[in-house]
């Protein structure tokens, strides 16, 4: 059935055009047989261009059999470019899982010595960047980024990995504008919007940082770290209730962001809600046990309260984390027990 129904889909226009033919060739042929006598029947002529037509007939099958396997031949080759992609895919995986950022450096050098294909070739720079400028060799991680969009023009991650370098050496006017052509190239793409984001609030441009913030949170509702910088916007002027609400919605897209319970607690501290902020160190503690940070406003809040005993053990343990908390709250420890100690005399 189904071979009949190919059959008649692909001969059912040649056979409309034949019948039309055959129409005009009987006639041809009966003025002809007129015109000598000729001595031949009507079902002559009929038989003949019978024959005529299922040899065109056939003749356009063979022709169509002849596209049908040349599409045949572009699936093949789609479905192997196919699996191809799939592949690196996999490979490009097994490179970022690699402990090391020397190890993907050197994993991806080998696949840019032995590989060809411009596509390739623009991600394997891309990450290698990437790989650049977490170690902090910036001019090689703009080098990468460069040969990556050379590669690949239209490659949205190459111009956000560049910005990212731009933004490391302090050039922002550069970052932006990596940052605005990735987003050209992909209106979609997030953390471009993301990205471009913090860059201006880093120049003190907080209404356009929350545009950007908000759009990314646009095209990804899910998007936590957009939530997060844009509760640091609205903490940086001064909209405490705000910030609390695109923290609380960050920490509930990712439940284990510390930073996002740690800045909550700061919202809540300047609103003067030490409690609540205090459960927020609390958590960020719990999610990030070596969170120094988080010990040392923790301690801040209990000192506040008066309760000394927590402020000297979170001050302790924000040393014991970081050494440069050590000169400040190292004074402020000794004075909270130079004033214990003149309250237990007082009381003697």
């Amino acid at each position: 059935m189904l071979f009949l129904g190919i059959l008649f889909t692909i001969t059912i226009p040649q056979i409309l055009q034949l019948k039309v033919i055959h129409r005009i060739l009987t006639e041809i042929l009966m003025k002809i047989n007129d015109t000598f006598t000729l001595a031949i029947s009507s079902s002559s002529i009929s038989n003949a261009l019978t024959i005529a037509s299922l040899g065109l007939v056939l003749f356009s099958l063979s022709s169509k059999n002849r596209e049908i396997k040349e599409i045949g031949n572009e699936n093949k080759r789609l479905n192997e470019a196919i699996q191809i992609q799939k592949e690196w895919t996999i490979r490009f995986e097994q490179v970022n899982q690699l402990e090391e950022i020397e190890e993907q450096i050197n994993e991806l050098t080998e696949i840019i010595k032995s590989e060809q294909d411009p596509l390739i070739l623009s991600k394997s720079y891309a990450m290698r960047s990437n790989g650049y400028r977490e170690i902090n060799l910036l001019d090689k991680a703009l080098e990468d980024a460069e040969k990556s969009i050379t590669y690949n023009p239209n490659y949205h991650i190459a111009y956000v990995l560049r910005g990212n370098v731009y933004k490391s050496m302090g050039k922002q006017e550069e970052a932006i504008k990596d940052y605005t052509k990735a987003i050209e190239v992909n209106p979609d793409y997030a953390e471009a919007y993301n990205s471009r984001g913090i860059v201006y609030k880093s120049m003190g441009k907080q209404e356009e940082a929350i545009k950007d913030y908000t759009k990314a949170i646009d095209v990804n509702p899910n998007y936590a770290k957009a939530y997060y910088n844009r509760g640091n916007a609205y903490n940086s002027m001064g909209k405490q209730e705000a910030a609390i609400e695109d923290y609380t919605k960050a920490i509930d897209v990712n439940p284990n962001y510390a930073k996002a319970y740690y800045n909550r607690g700061n919202a809540y501290n300047s609103m003067g809600k030490q409690e609540e902020a205090i459960k927020d160190y609390t958590k960020a503690i719990e999610v990030n046990p070596d969170y120094a940070m988080a010990y040392n406003n923790r301690g801040n809040v209990y000192n506040i309260m008066g309760k000394q005993e927590g402020a000297i053990k979170d001050y302790t343990k924000a040393i014991e984390l970081d050494q440069e908390y050590k000169p400040k709250l190292e004074l402020i420890i000794n004075m909270i027990k130079d004033s214990t100690d003149e309250v237990a005399t007082g009381k003697a």
